[in-house]
């Protein structure tokens, strides 16, 4: 595991929970990018350009459908539930 990774993906999802804005959010940080979902979901979560995400929010449940070669996925679950504690 990366620690740059970790500490990146933490950062950026502190930066989304602080965003209020009623229009489409899109942020990155290094490797990541998290952005508004389509299809019923909160948002999704990718790790570098991939085209599927790595994680997503829909109906306030998380699913982590890949985990990465640096973050494993457990370690991205808990990591994401640590700041969007709303989610389950």
């Amino acid at each position: 595991m990366l620690l740059s990774d970790v500490a990146e993906l933490y950062d950026l999802l502190v930066e989304y929970k602080g965003c209020t804005a009623d229009y489409m959010v899109s942020l990155t940080k290094g490797n990541w990018t998290i952005a508004e979902g389509g299809y019923g979901r909160m948002w999704e979560l990718y790790y570098k350009a991939e085209k599927k995400p790595t994680a997503y929010a829909e109906n306030g449940v998380i699913i982590v459908d890949h985990a990465q070669k640096t973050v494993t996925k457990k370690e991205i679950e808990k990591i994401i539930k640590s700041v969007l504690d709303y989610l389950k």
